[in-house]
């Protein structure tokens, strides 16, 4: 290896470590290894609260929700290879995103879930950084007390930013900057919630959730 090639890999070392030291920086967080995935997840430290979940706690919360959408993806990917979406009865533009997803996240190996800042994101239950590059979500009930949300409310969150990721286009947002999502994207996320429920990803509709209160009150996305 040549000093031009070791200069570019400490370079990238570098520039990686700076990334993941902003995010550990953010205040009242930490990075957390969950045995449960075999990777670190930055969660909001808890800790002065002697009734909420430790940051191991919301650590592996997180990666048995990240373990859950590894196996919607990976069964959208065997439905892709099988030829089973090429020949099922919907749109073309869900077609070609469900294949798009499968793509960007083969096998979902690349995902980067970690815990939303919700002080630093009034009203936000999620956001997804160019659609590919890592989410963050709200994994609270009550971000005041940090007790965890609904396992199933805080997958679909993640579902409706897999469907988020399946779209090449950007959906337009309100005057908060709220994204107001099309047609087309409601019929992507209805498909990847129908495959969930289908293999127990999801075990109760999102219809059933939409009712609660979510991350200190918010409702479910529309």
């Amino acid at each position: 290896m040549n000093a031009t090639a070791i200069l570019l890999i400490v370079i990238a070392l570098v520039i990686l470590w700076k990334k993941t030291r902003k995010v550990t920086e953010v205040k009242g967080f930490t990075s957390v290894f969950s045995p449960i995935t075999q990777k670190y997840y930055i969660v909001r430290d808890y800790s002065a609260i002697a009734s909420a979940p430790s940051a191991q706690s919301s650590a592996d919360f997180l990666a048995a929700r990240e373990v859950d959408m590894v196996r919607l993806l990976q069964y959208l990917r065997k439905l892709v290879r099988s030829g089973q979406i090429r020949l099922a009865l919907m749109p073309a533009h869900v077609k070609s995103a469900i294949v798009r997803l499968t793509q960007v996240f083969p096998d979902g190996a690349n995902l980067n879930v970690n815990e939303l800042d919700t002080q630093g994101n009034p009203g936000i239950l999620a956001i997804t950084v160019n659609k590919i590059e890592g989410t963050q979500i709200c994994l609270r009930k009550d971000p005041a007390s940090g007790s965890l949300d609904d396992p199933q409310a805080v997958n679909f969150f993640l579902i409706h930013e897999l469907a988020h990721s399946a779209r090449e286009q950007y959906e337009p947002v309100d005057s908060r900057g709220f994204s107001i999502h099309s047609t087309e994207f409601k019929e992507i996320e209805s498909f990847l919630v129908d495959q969930a429920l289908a293999i127990g990803v999801l075990q109760r509709h999102p219809d059933t959730l939409k009712d609660f209160a979510h991350c200190g009150g918010k409702k479910l996305p529309q």
